[in-house]
C-alpha cells in the first residue's frame, strides 16, 4: 500500500498532465520522465495515494471551475442519443431543405457536429448553371447512446435505480434480413 506523502515537482505536474490527457504514460513523459520507462512510472504513480488524492483533488476544481455536473453530461449525451433529424431538415418528393437556422432550436442546433456548403458553377452553352452542395453532420446518436447506457449501467443488466425490475440488456445485437417477397410480374402490381 502506498504511503500518502508530499508530492516531488514531478509527481506534482504529472498529476496536472494526467487531467489534462486522461494518459499515465503521456502524462509521465510531459512531466519529464524518461519515454523509456513512461508506462510503468506512470501505471506506479496512480497506485499512490498521495497521486490519486491529487488528481481527484484538480479534477473536483476543474469542475468546480467550469461548473459542470454529472447530470448535465448525462443530459447532453441524451440530447444527442434522442436528436431528431426532422428538426433540422424537410425531405420529400421536391428534395431535401435545410431550416432556416433562425427556426432551430438550441437543443437540435447542439446536435449539429459540421455543417458546410460548396457551390459548384459550370458554364454551358446556355449559360452558368450554379449547383450548391450543402452537408450537415450530427454528432453520433450511437456513440452518446453507448456512453449513456454504460453510465446508466444498461449494458450490465443493472438498468438504474430507478427501475423496479432489472432488465438485463443484450450487449451484441445481431440484425437478420428478412425474406425478400418474389417480384412482381409485368403488369401485376402486386395486390
Amino acid at each position: 500500500m502506498a504511503t500518502d506523502r508530499a508530492l516531488t515537482a514531478k509527481q506534482a505536474r504529472f498529476c496536472t498532465e494526467y487531467t489534462v490527457r486522461l494518459n499515465a504514460t503521456a502524462a509521465a513523459i510531459r512531466a519529464g520522465y524518461s519515454a523509456k520507462t513512461a508506462e510503468q512510472i506512470g501505471y506506479q504513480l496512480l497506485q499512490k495515494t498521495s497521486v490519486q488524492k491529487r488528481i481527484t483533488e484538480l479534477q473536483k476544481g476543474r469542475l468546480k471551475r467550469v461548473q459542470v455536473k454529472a447530470d448535465d453530461v448525462v443530459r447532453e449525451l441524451a440530447r444527442l442519443g434522442f436528436s431528431d433529424i426532422r428538426q433540422l431538415i424537410e425531405w420529400g418528393e421536391g428534395g431535401t431543405t435545410l431550416r432556416d437556422s433562425s427556426t432551430i432550436s438550441d437543443e437540435s442546433a447542439a446536435t449539429i457536429s459540421e455543417i458546410s456548403s460548396v457551390t459548384t458553377t459550370m458554364t454551358t452553352d446556355a449559360g452558368e448553371i450554379s449547383t450548391t452542395r450543402t452537408r450537415l453532420k450530427l454528432h453520433s446518436k450511437i456513440a452518446a447512446l453507448k456512453l449513456l447506457a454504460e453510465h446508466l449501467g444498461m449494458l450490465d443488466g443493472d438498468a438504474g435505480d430507478d427501475e423496479e425490475e432489472s432488465v438485463p440488456q443484450p450487449k451484441t445485437i445481431r440484425y437478420h434480413r428478412a425474406p425478400e417477397e418474389p417480384a412482381p410480374e409485368d403488369g401485376d402490381d402486386g395486390e
